[in-house]
Order: C-alpha cells, then sequence, then structure tokens
C-alpha cells in the first residue's frame, strides 16, 4: 500500500522513491537540486498552491488514491495552467523525440523497410489526432471552464455560458482512449510485425517513448477527471441553484 504523500513529507525523498514524478515537478517550475526541504517549504518558496501539487502528486503516485478533502474551487486556474505545460511538453518534446527517433530507425534499415514506412505514417496520424485534441482542449474547454470560474466567484459576470455544455468535460476520457488507440496500435505493430535489419537500439529507444508518452496520459487524463471535472461540476451545481433562487 502506498503511503499519502503530504506536505510535511521532504520533497526529495518522494521522487528517489518514485522516479516517475520527477516530471511533475518541473511541469511546476521546480528546480532539482532541493536538498531536504519539505513539500510545505517548497510550495512556499515558489508560491505554487500545496493543495493542487499535493493532489497531483498523490494522483500519479498512486493509482487507488482517493480524493476525500473537500477541494476549493480557486485551484482550477493554476491547474489549467500545469495541465497547459504538459500539453506543450507533448507536443514541443516527447512527439517530436519520437518522431526523431522513428527517423534514425528508418535511416538504420538496411535495405529501406516498408514496415517502419508504415509505422511513421501511423505515428503521423497519431500526431495530427493529439494536436486536434490539445487544440480543442485551449480553444473550447478551457475558455467553457474559464466562464465556468468567473460565473462562480462573480454574481454578476456576464458573459454569454450555456450551462448544458458540461458534455464536453464528462466526454474528455473517451477522447484520450480514442486517441491513444493508436499509440497501442503502434506498440502491437512494432513487436508482433516488425521484421527487416535495424539498429536495436534505436528501436528499444522508440518502444520506452512510446510507452512513457502513453502512461503520461493516462495519468494526465485522471488529473482531469478526478480534479478538474468534480470542481467544474460543483460550481456549475452551485451556479444552477443560485439562478434557480433568483426565479
Amino acid at each position: 500500500m502506498t503511503v499519502k504523500i503530504t506536505k510535511e513529507n521532504k520533497l526529495a525523498n518522494i521522487l528517489i522513491r518514485n522516479y516517475a514524478l520527477i516530471p511533475v515537478i518541473t511541469r511546476f517550475n521546480i528546480s532539482l537540486g532541493i536538498g531536504d526541504k519539505t513539500i510545505d517549504d517548497v510550495c512556499k518558496e515558489t508560491g505554487i498552491h500545496s493543495e493542487l501539487l499535493l493532489t497531483v502528486l498523490n494522483l500519479l503516485d498512486d493509482n487507488e488514491y482517493t480524493i476525500t478533502e473537500k477541494m476549493n474551487p480557486y485551484i482550477v486556474l493554476p491547474m489549467m495552467d500545469y495541465l497547459q505545460t504538459i500539453y506543450e511538453d507533448y507536443l514541443q518534446i516527447q512527439v517530436l523525440n519520437i518522431e526523431r527517433h522513428i527517423g534514425r530507425l528508418i535511416a538504420s534499415a538496411k535495405p529501406s523497410n516498408n514496415d517502419l514506412q508504415l509505422l511513421f505514417s501511423l505515428f503521423m496520424e497519431y500526431k495530427q489526432e493529439l494536436s486536434a485534441l490539445i487544440e480543442k482542449k485551449g480553444q473550447e474547454l478551457f475558455p467553457y471552464i474559464l466562464n465556468v470560474y468567473e460565473l462562480f466567484y462573480s454574481p454578476e459576470y456576464t458573459a454569454c455560458i450555456n450551462l448544458e455544455m458540461l458534455a464536453p468535460i464528462q466526454k474528455t476520457g473517451y477522447e484520450y482512449d480514442a486517441v491513444n488507440e493508436k499509440l497501442r496500435d503502434l506498440n502491437s505493430l512494432m513487436i508482433k510485425y516488425l521484421r527487416g535489419n535495424y539498429d536495436e537500439n534505436i528501436f528499444y529507444a522508440v518502444i520506452l517513448s512510446l510507452n512513457r508518452l502513453k502512461e503520461d496520459m493516462a495519468g494526465t487524463q485522471r488529473l482531469e477527471e478526478k480534479i478538474l471535472q468534480p470542481i467544474v461540476m460543483k460550481m456549475e451545481k452551485e451556479i444552477r441553484t443560485r439562478n434557480m433562487k433568483k426565479r
């Protein structure tokens, strides 16, 4: 059983125990070399919301972790900033890194390998679908959440908002599933059907990078479903109740 992470824990000890949490810290703009500082110390020094950081760390550290405390709606804005950092990492770092690895794998094949060309085509399709999903979040989902947030804290806020638009939030998981199906196809293709001569070290790099991205996206989906969606639903419920009282 994984022990719950608290603000009294030394952050370095948590990262040493679970290296997979290091990207969480860098995405919060926390530099390594933190010595023996506790999570509370780091949050106070950097101005990071400790409630949000602890919730993210616990959710990604333990798949069975359940949020029992009442989450404050104010963490919605820093949560969206954090998610935007993740999306940028996907498109600007991880996807490009995999694309370079596949290009090197194709170049290493002697003679040229049609299976590798198919692999590259499938990956480029995945890249387009992931880009479209992230663009949709930026153009539709996040502006909607921001409007809900403004309306929740400012009763006189008059932005045009349709409270029946909860569907885009609830469908987030399904959208991730559809995109990630391409990643599963890529892994299956490489493991089951890839033949010929190629650099096996580069092959391992591609497989590991694809798997890291798949696990990273599963964690992000979990954060959206366990943190963002419940808070937005709570704010919407309060707004509806408030509107009913005005009638």
